[in-house]
């Protein structure tokens, strides 16, 4: 799902793109995305903070001759685990699949599906979270209406009770949104024109999960 602003931007382009990756699924780990394990294994571990430094410590030992921006990446999960703290949430889930759910119609070409990082449980419903490398303004990407509506329908939770929101490592910042009916409407009208739009530009072959 996190691809959407892809096809947004150019749909041809994207097409060309997954033609071109097909079959090749090995991408090297980056330092980011240790980092980002880290800090769910931190939930893994029931908020244990010296249990994800000794996973990110260990993690780089194995993947990583280049060792510099350890204490860097170890400050930045300190931090994490901090401000995780003030929120004052309670971890519901780590790594969620959600699948949204499509009309027959496109579900039969294409399927829109996303790992949720982190799930939280708050005093006043559920907040969903991404992650981010640097600040990033999440709240005019499609994905994000659509992610709001999909944890209404598979929580029984009312929209406002769910907000969607990134963390970002660089300044240890949350930013969280709530999306209304209306503009939530608005999103499935454009995502059902751009999967449209992508399907036939893509047949006969079959689309991939994006």
């Amino acid at each position: 799902m996190r691809e959407l602003e892809q096809v947004r931007m150019d749909p041809g382009a994207y097409l060309r793109k997954k033609q071109r990756s097909a079959g090749s699924d090995f991408y090297g780990r980056s330092k980011y995305a240790v980092l980002k394990g880290a800090a769910l294994k931190f939930h893994d571990l029931k908020n244990d903070l010296a249990g994800a430094r000794k996973y990110l410590e260990e993690a780089y030992a194995k993947q990583f001759k280049e060792q510099r921006s350890l204490q860097v990446n170890l400050a930045k999960l300190e931090k994490y685990a901090a401000e995780f703290g003030r929120l004052g949430n309670n971890v519901f889930k780590v790594r969620d699949r959600l699948i949204l759910s499509l009309p027959e119609t496109m579900a039969r070409e294409v399927s829109l599906s996303a790992q949720i990082p982190r799930l939280d449980l708050t005093k006043s419903g559920y907040a969903v979270w991404f992650f981010a490398k640097e600040p990033a303004d999440l709240r005019g990407e499609l994905r994000m209406p659509l992610i709001q509506e999909a944890y209404s329908k598979k929580l029984g939770a009312p929209l406002n009770e769910i907000t969607v929101g990134v963390y970002d490592f660089a300044s240890a910042n949350y930013e969280s949104y709530m999306f209304t009916q209306r503009e939530i409407n608005k999103a499935n009208l454009e995502l059902a024109k751009l999967l449209e739009r992508l399907a036939s530009m893509a047949r006969p072959k079959t689309l991939r999960e994006f």
